[in-house]
């Protein structure tokens, strides 16, 4: 019998094994290669090395300590599977950070549609306050001290106001100069 289907024999054994217990798992007897995945695969380990590592890990274990190869293959293959780990732990940060920016992405767009809205919105409330004081004359815009009276505001208050209006001041220069200045809402440029 070929060692191949030895392999396959056997996964198919242990498959049967792990779905008896439901377990999700499965074995897989091809080489990392034929399942089209990129992963260095581990060293061969003779009987003798295996046994060397097992008797260390349990003496290292024993004196307290984290367990480390001692063989030349088992250092190999403990140096892969760190590699291995890492490989893995960067795909997961690249997919976070992908799925971060997409995140950050939407919030964007809903923060820049809710702008948009308010935007019109005034520029609505602007043309129909215009409307009608036009058609009133000057009679129809209240004088300024009959204007309501503001509550006094610390200054810190009045300074954070006047920073988010610089701040607004500034994204909308960086806009125009990109070219990105908004909807036309009927003012003209």
């Amino acid at each position: 019998m070929e060692v191949e289907a030895i392999r396959e024999r056997w996964a198919g054994m242990v498959n049967s094994a792990l779905e008896h217990a439901q377990v999700a798992e499965r074995v897989d007897h091809r080489s990392y290669e034929r399942q089209g995945l990129d992963i260095e695969p581990t060293v061969k380990m003779g009987h003798a090395s295996a046994a060397i590592e097992r008797r260390a890990s349990a003496e290292q274990i024993a004196a307290g300590k984290e367990p480390h190869a001692v063989t030349p293959r088992g250092q190999m293959n403990e140096a892969i599977m760190e590699k291995r780990g890492l490989g893995f732990y960067i795909e997961r940060g690249q997919e976070r950070i992908r799925e971060w920016s997409h995140q950050l992405r939407e919030r964007a767009d809903l923060a820049m549609q809710g702008m948009s809205s308010l935007v019109q919105g005034a520029a609505r409330a602007m043309r129909s306050g215009l409307q009608t004081s036009s058609e009133g004359g000057f009679g129809a815009v209240p004088a300024l001290d009959q204007s309501p009276q503001r509550d006094q505001v610390p200054a810190i208050e009045l300074d954070q106001s006047g920073q988010r209006g610089r701040d607004r001041q500034r994204e909308q220069e960086l806009d125009r100069q990109r070219g990105r200045d908004g909807p036309d809402i009927g003012f003209g440029r």
